[in-house]
């Protein structure tokens, strides 16, 4: 099968509701003996897998019931492109579709690549009304019309795609098990910090400058232009927006420049990064983080960030799982700051172990990037 040059002369279009089934089976969480619910706030963007949940006893109000198999897909806010496959017999939450593949038309192996294809994730887009919290009604989406391999296709194609996914999560796993033996390496080191070294006792705000990225609305942005770098840029997202106006009042970030995204997801999206792209424009939510004085190494402030975001999201503001802090408040913390010397020993001590979670995060991306290109050259018509 040649995968650059696919002939879709033979390929057949078929109605999404020819293509699956919109499961509507209605529970009462306080009537069940289930014991698994997955909200939106549960699916992941661009994965298939599901790998947290609550339990239906948190909840309230009316749920759909799902069975193994089933693709919990999230028809609120579709642009956030959450859809991901039950191996569990469960409830999900009402802002959910729960679709069946059907196997005379697509096989139910390739039936979450399609899902999270950009030619279903555009005409769900299209397709949602509202604006505040746009939303996708099944007798809209059960019209629309998709083209399909073959089926004799369908099952290589969806092996293949599995394969690079079995990748990606391998890969995914190991990243968690050396994030966690570096974090808890970097969290010994920096509270023996006072033991290590003489230290000076400084505040954030005394010698690390905080400055916030511009708002930018919609119509700011550009097909071309100059990057603006936004969270999910900061996680690996290579989707940007761009801007074309006076860059002046704007600012402007370099690769390696030290940044604190301070308003994001506990755990992920908050906390500090190393911009390893190119010149850009700073969305708001991110500082970018400047020195006063020539004497502190920017890797041991970056890892010394590290160790005390926790400890930051302890005193931020928000939810369970998005939360925020403002530039008063994160310039009170205090760090112990050794000489530059022993700054830069710090640093190296720790820059072999964030290397090799670089590389292993960069393989990451481009094996999505492999994944994404390929999803698209099938199922673009």
């Amino acid at each position: 099968m040649d995968l650059k040059n696919m002939d879709k002369s033979g390929w057949k279009k078929y109605r999404f509701e020819q293509i699956a089934s919109n499961i509507s089976e209605r529970v009462e969480p306080g009537a069940t003996n289930l014991d698994i619910y997955v909200g939106l706030e549960h699916l992941d963007s661009d994965t298939i897998h599901i790998k947290r949940w609550g339990k239906p006893a948190d909840v309230e109000g009316t749920k759909l019931k799902v069975y193994p198999g089933d693709l919990i897909f999230g028809k609120r806010r579709a642009y956030q492109r959450k859809a991901a496959i039950a191996t569990f017999e469960g409830i999900c939450s009402a802002h959910a579709m729960v679709l069946r593949a059907n196997p005379a038309v697509i096989d139910p192996q390739l039936f979450p690549f399609f899902i999270h294809s950009d030619a279903f994730m555009h005409r769900a887009v299209d397709i949602s009304v509202g604006s505040l919290s746009p939303t996708i009604n099944w007798s809209t989406l059960r019209t629309q019309e998709f083209l399909l391999p073959p089926k004799d296709q369908q099952a290589r194609l969806a092996e293949l795609l599995w394969a690079g996914d079995a990748v990606v999560e391998g890969y995914g796993r190991l990243l968690e098990k050396l994030a966690g033996f570096s974090d808890q390496k970097l969290a010994d080191y920096y509270r023996a910090l006072p033991d290590l070294f003489e230290c000076r006792k400084m505040k954030i705000g005394d010698f690390l400058k905080l400055k916030n990225g511009s708002a930018f609305n919609p119509d700011d942005w550009k097909p071309i232009g100059i990057p603006i770098l936004r969270i999910q840029n900061l996680n690996g997202s290579s989707e940007f927006n761009y801007f074309q106006g006076d860059l002046k009042s704007k600012v402007l970030i370099e690769k390696g420049d030290l940044l604190f995204a301070w308003s994001g997801n506990r755990g992920t999206s908050f906390g500090p990064f190393i911009w390893p792209g190119t010149r850009g424009v700073l969305n708001q939510h991110i500082f970018k983080i400047e020195f006063s004085k020539a004497e502190f190494d920017k890797l041991f402030i970056f890892y010394y960030l590290k160790f005390l975001t926790k400890e930051i999201e302890s005193k931020a503001h928000g939810s369970a799982q998005l939360v925020h802090i403002t530039k008063g408040e994160m310039e009170k913390f205090s760090l112990n700051i050794p000489s530059f010397e022993n700054q830069n020993q710090v640093a190296k001590k720790f820059s072999n172990l964030h290397q090799n979670k670089n590389e292993i995060e960069s393989y990451i991306l481009k094996t999505k990037l492999v994944q994404e290109r390929l999803l698209n050259e099938i199922f673009t018509p």
